[in-house]
């Protein structure tokens, strides 16, 4: 038990300190508390204008509560906590080219069949689009040896593209700031100070049935930043994000900018919401267009939410997904009503009194501290060390059940059809999303996976309970009907895949414990079967219906697994290159890793672990291509002494794949000759970094963003190499998108 340190005449309290830390977001506890539960539970509309602002100043988070304890109340606080808790789709294939191009092409890798995802790279099977700082460029790309720049299009703040036929749609911001800095007032004090700023997101539409002419034919802006889109036949799905701002006058709705003029993208009475609090909230815009009608304006719906995380978007609907919360207010009752039992019944009713009265809430918090100060002076040492031990007793269960509520997933979902846009219902799941692919909808069933993230002892910093894995299905009208849970204790997911009436997932601690997972009846999610192996896949993706590749990281299984998440410098060093597996899950009660691949040292990294859209796979062809940054041991340097290896290559890794011969090398490219790497000091940090790759016909092509270049696929011979006529900047950005430059393009042997 942690002894108590005592100050004359003020009450060092623990437990109230805590639920001051809770209530202004301190993390004197480490809480976790980005994941906390509420209580609206259906769609609501509001009434009027007003009634927003007056939601927004009652729900909102709020800092009042620095003047409910005095600073010496908190420092002795934060010195009595003793130990604290540590923070805890392959290539689709087209079969119709464009004009004279290909039919055999490869297009972005998507996650479910029919729903297009935005992209920095695109093709139709004979042009490729690609985004390259503020412009995208159209290359005439086959066949090969006629390749040509066409033509650019400049854009500032481009993001992405979808290309339709001849439509070609750009997403991107634009921002507008102002002149002279301002205050605005967080909650109640502490002003924050900073240039004013709008943000809107961009839709273009081009039409490019002249590939050397493009013309915009329709132009919208809404306000707030991208998110993210979709494209369903001629349809484009559009989610932007504005955070709410009410201190000075009217709530200012988003508003949508088209040729025609300006308007909100909702009325007041219009507006969605849910009827739960949170430390902050966001108007999300989802705006369908139909690109082949120019003349046609965006449809919009918005709701009023918490910040929204995770997007998965099926056929016919939108599931917006993120996490729950409780007010600080409400954070703050339930440690009084765990500490009210504790304290004398005269002393406890006092509270109460002022618990119900009518006095604003920061005002009661105020009186409740001294309340608990003026009983807690009134006692002897020994009852002072007495009353706080069960104090911080009383206020760790609470927390402890707090801890249980704090996470949870909230999934909005909105149909979709033929750009209109309807709102469906909600449901909930215990635990937090890792990114699209722990969400898939089959047969009107979502179905999640989620990870619950282990739980701490806030006094002795210890874990309460550890980690743990979920699968549930929820049905059409988004209740929970079927779920599997308590998975891996211990673990956390790194990568989920659903397919058909399985659900594959890895987890990891040391090894990588692949789960195969029943889902034929939606009621009763079964474990099929596991394979523990070392390493771990940040990825995966299907090779046919027996079989997954996985991408990822190899392991040093020898690595104790607790100090691997204890201490960092123990985890780097278990980490090793780049893994590729192949899974054989025929025997779903015996899954088998029956190929793997290791790519480099310590260090070594690809854009496919994080970027499925980096990932390009054709069965047919046995292809795979991933983009690699490759380091290497060199000298005297040993992997057990730490450290990262040597930066020696980036580009791509070309591979042929099948199940009978696992991977097998077949060469490797990059954009990248020895004075781009002299001038850069890296091969990755440059705007040589090949991030991209897809098929035409026979060829192959990488892409990075001064560069498009293609070679054959027979042999990985050199065919042309298009420079894009981009300015080199003094330093390189890291990102794509970003970079800029162009080089002469190399292309290299398989290594031994």
């Amino acid at each position: 038990m942690n002894k108590v340190r005592n100050r004359k005449g003020v009450l060092p309290l623990m437990a109230f300190g805590l639920i001051a830390a809770v209530a202004l977001g301190v993390v004197l506890v480490t809480l976790a508390v980005n994941n906390v539960p509420a209580s609206g539970q259906e769609l609501k509309q509001f009434q009027s204008c007003d009634q927003i602002k007056s939601f927004l100043e009652e729900n909102s988070g709020s800092t009042a509560y620095y003047g409910m304890f005095s600073s010496a109340v908190m420092r002795d606080t934060a010195q009595n906590m003793g130990g604290m808790a540590p923070t805890a789709a392959g290539a689709e294939k087209s079969e119709s080219g464009s004009g004279d191009g290909s039919a055999d092409y490869s297009t972005t890798n998507i996650q479910v069949e029919g729903v297009d995802e935005p992209d920095i790279v695109k093709n139709d099977g004979k042009y490729i689009y690609t985004v390259s700082g503020d412009q995208i460029f159209i290359i005439d790309a086959y066949p090969a040896d006629g390749a040509i720049l066409l033509s650019t299009i400049n854009s500032t703040g481009v993001s992405q593209i979808f290309v339709n036929a001849d439509r070609l749609v750009v997403f991107g911001n634009n921002y507008s700031y102002g002149d002279e800095p301002v205050v605005q007032k967080i909650g109640i004090s502490m002003p924050s100070y900073y240039p004013t700023y709008s943000q809107k997101t961009y839709i273009h539409v081009y039409d490019i049935s002249d590939r050397k002419d493009p013309r915009v034919v329709n132009e919208v802006s809404i306000d707030g930043y991208y998110s993210d889109a979709r494209m369903i036949g001629d349809y484009v799905y559009l989610i932007t994000s504005k955070g709410v701002s009410y201190e000075d006058g009217p709530v200012p709705l988003p508003m949508v900018y088209t040729e025609s003029g300006s308007k909100p993208a909702c009325g007041c009475t219009d507006l969605y919401y849910f009827d739960m609090p949170d430390y902050g909230y966001q108007f999300l815009t989802i705006a369908s267009l139909n690109v082949k009608d120019d003349s046609v304006e965006p449809a919009t719906k918005v709701i009023m939410s918490g910040y929204t995380g995770t997007i998965f978007v099926s056929q016919e609907n939108i599931y917006l997904s993120y996490m729950k919360q409780i007010s600080y207010w409400d954070q703050s009752e339930r440690m009084l009503d765990a500490v009210k039992p504790i304290l004398p019944a005269d002393i406890s009713s006092r509270i109460t009194e002022v618990q119900s009265s009518a006095s604003p809430r920061d005002e009661k918090f105020q009186q409740i501290g001294e309340i608990i100060q003026e009983y807690y002076n009134s006692l002897s040492e020994d009852e002072k060390t007495s009353f706080m031990e069960s104090l911080q007793d009383a206020a760790q269960a609470a927390y402890a059940e707090m801890q249980k509520e704090m996470q949870k997933t909230v999934i909005q979902k909105i149909g979709i059809q033929d750009g209109s846009i309807e709102y469906k219902g909600r449901g909930e799941v215990s635990g937090r999303l890792l990114n699209q692919f722990s969400m898939d909808e089959s047969g009107g069933y979502l179905r999640v996976a989620t990870t619950v993230d282990a739980t701490w002892n806030w006094r002795s910093g210890e874990q309460s309970s550890p980690s743990v894995n979920n699968v549930y299905v929820l049905d059409s009208g988004m209740v929970v009907v079927g779920s599997l849970e308590d998975l891996a204790p211990g673990e956390t997911i790194y990568s989920a895949r659903f397919m058909g009436d399985r659900a594959y997932l890895v987890t990891f601690k040391r090894v990588d414990p692949l789960f195969v997972i029943g889902l034929s009846d939606p009621a009763n999610p079964v474990l099929l079967g596991k394979l523990k192996i070392p390493g771990y896949s940040d990825y995966l993706h299907p090779y046919d219906e027996n079989h997954l590749i996985g991408i990822g990281k190899e392991v040093d299984e020898s690595i104790d697994a607790d100090k691997v998440h204890e201490d960092y410098a123990v985890y780097y060093t278990a980490i090793k290159g780049v893994k590729l597996s192949l899974f054989d899950v025929t025997d779903v009660s015996n899954p088998q890793e029956i190929a793997k691949y290791v790519i480099g040292d310590r260090g070594t990294e690809s854009q496919a672990t994080y970027d499925h859209k980096a990932f390009l796979f054709d069965k047919e062809k046995n292809l795979l291509v991933i983009p690699i940054q490759l380091a290497e041991f060199k000298d005297n340097q040993k992997p057990e002494d730490g450290g990262y290896g040597e930066y020696t290559f980036q580009g791509a890794y070309v591979f042929t794949l099948d199940t009978e011969n696992g991977f097998q090398l077949d060469g490797r490219i990059t954009h990248a000759d020895q004075e781009t790497v002299d001038k850069s000091g890296y091969y990755w940090y440059s705007p040589y970094t090949i991030d991209r790759s897809l098929y035409i016909g026979e060829n192959l092509y990488t892409i990075s963003s001064g560069m498009v270049k293609a070679n054959a696929l027979s042999d990985l011979s050199e065919l042309a190499a298009v420079k894009l006529p981009v300015e080199q900047p003094d330093i390189y950005p890291l990102y794509r998108g970003m970079g800029t430059g162009g080089a002469e393009g190399i292309a290299t042997p398989a290594a031994e």
